[in-house]
């Protein structure tokens, strides 16, 4: 898709913004985004699940098994959320949306119970908003608040303390684009050809994390 056309296609996503905010419906519990979030730090920006709990939830350290549930099942993500109400140093995840605990509970439950983690097969968008999402989760704050294509266009838009952030990928000619104030970017820009190429494949590197 060319220059002209991509800039025709974002003001239509922003007018969808403007209008209101998709709902983040609820996804399947996924381990292999659990394992990801396991090692993401809060709020702090520093402290993360795998301080307190250890490298993976192998062993029961400081009773993390309290979410894995059963064998049968794909943990106990109410277990997670109690004790980030009730425990001071767990208050600092109290960002983590009901989809994130469910990816939590599922990687607990798939460690302790030895199930199989399958990373997931991604497209090259998927894997640079993922990737995105967790070296600039003060920019590209998970979830996004609206997800789709348009056209040739896919998209995420995120809301962070009333700002408007967004990243696309167009299949046509394999640009990004960027909407971030905080960055420059006040209004959706393409980050050239050699930009997107060298980002795509850092965040495949990266293993899209």
């Amino acid at each position: 898709m060319n220059f002209s056309a991509t800039r025709v296609l974002w003001p239509s996503l922003l007018v969808v913004i403007s209008i209101g905010s998709m709902s983040h419906g609820a996804l399947a519990a996924d381990p292999a985004r659990g394992q990801v979030l396991w090692n993401k730090p809060g709020l702090s920006g520093v402290n993360m699940c795998s301080d307190c709990h250890g490298v993976t939830p192998s062993t029961n350290v400081s009773k993390v098994w309290n979410a894995s549930g059963s064998r049968s099942d794909q943990g106990f993500p109410s277990a997670i959320r109690n004790a980030i109400s009730t425990q001071r140093d767990m208050f600092e995840f109290s960002d983590l949306t009901d989809s994130d605990l469910a990816d939590l509970a599922s990687y607990i439950n798939a460690i302790r119970y030895g199930k199989s983690i399958t990373p997931p097969s991604l497209t090259d968008a998927e894997c640079l908003f993922n990737w995105a999402e967790i070296q600039l989760p003060t920019v590209f704050k998970a979830p996004a608040v609206q997800s789709g294509t348009i056209s040739t266009l896919g998209y995420r838009v995120y809301s962070v303390d009333g700002t408007t952030n967004a990243l696309g990928h167009d299949t046509a000619d394999s640009q990004i684009w960027v909407l971030a104030p905080s960055f420059g970017f006040a209004a959706p820009a393409p980050l050239g050809s050699a930009t997107s190429a060298s980002l795509l494949s850092t965040s495949r590197a990266a293993g899209c994390r």
